[in-house]
């Protein structure tokens, strides 16, 4: 059975494994499919991938988000990557009549002289690391955000101190992310054991803090686990893993004046 597509005004037609190709690339067209990176641009925003197009292994060009920058080249190639197959179709008719079958049977495309050259495109939605997580751009930006805070103080505000003078919980919000981080701290010192918790509460709105470095795993793990929505919405968390150390009151400015 042959395959006829017009393309401008020339009608190609092909057989064999090339039907299987058009046919598997246009039924998977605009669907979620699976692959592995087998390469990634200077600039981390492309690269190339190899997966299946229904039976036939495909090597496709791959568009990464902003997001995904944040890694390193290694890092991604050590992931898979999930996204949706979009194709040209007259590049790839003629990418087509330029490639022997039994090339397509072992490995599409393999004289694309680069990753622009290949008519088949995975746009990333997701990367997917050695612990099958699952890692979306917004997943990616929200782990990028609490890393660096990691790296020095922040501000944040009190949203609440534990009764028995424990301690409390703070929010960090990032004006340029929109992300709400929320983590436990200690009082700075006894003395402040010996004022009573709804003073406190009158007199400090805010402090300053360095939260405590958690390892890429426990933090992926941690992120996973609440949802990306819980630090977008400033949602109640109620187990927090993220603890803070030097922390020091301002005090309420509203008091002072």
């Amino acid at each position: 059975m042959k395959l006829c597509i017009l393309t401008g005004s020339k009608r190609n037609c092909f057989g064999g494994v090339y039907t299987e190709l058009f046919t598997g690339s246009q039924n998977f067209q605009n669907k979620r499919i699976y692959g592995y990176i087998h390469f990634v641009t200077p600039y981390q925003s492309a690269g190339v991938g190899i997966g299946q197009i229904g039976h036939l292994p495909a090597k496709f060009r791959i568009t990464f988000p902003e997001a995904f920058k944040a890694l390193t080249k290694e890092q991604m190639m050590n992931m898979r990557v999930e996204g949706n197959l979009t194709l040209n179709q007259s590049k790839l008719v003629e990418y087509v009549q330029q490639t022997s079958e039994g090339t397509l049977n072992n490995l599409l495309f393999q004289k694309a002289k680069s990753a622009r050259d290949i008519p088949i495109c995975l746009q990333a939605t997701a990367l997917i690391d050695e612990a099958n997580r699952k890692i979306t751009p917004g997943t990616q930006q929200i782990l990028t955000h609490i890393q660096s805070l990691f790296t020095h103080p922040v501000t944040a505000d009190i949203i609440l101190f534990f009764n028995q003078h424990q301690g409390g919980i703070a929010r960090h919000y990032d004006e340029a992310t929109g992300i709400s981080t929320r983590f436990l701290f200690r009082l700075p010192n006894e003395q402040f054991k010996n004022i009573p918790v709804q003073e406190l509460k009158e007199q400090y709105t805010k402090l300053h803090a360095q939260v405590i470095t958690l390892n890429e795993d426990e933090l992926k793990n941690y992120v996973l686990a609440l949802g990306s929505d819980v630090f977008m919405r400033d949602s109640t968390i109620h187990r927090i893993k993220l603890r803070s150390r030097e922390v020091s009151f301002l005090p309420n400015e509203s008091q002072q004046q």
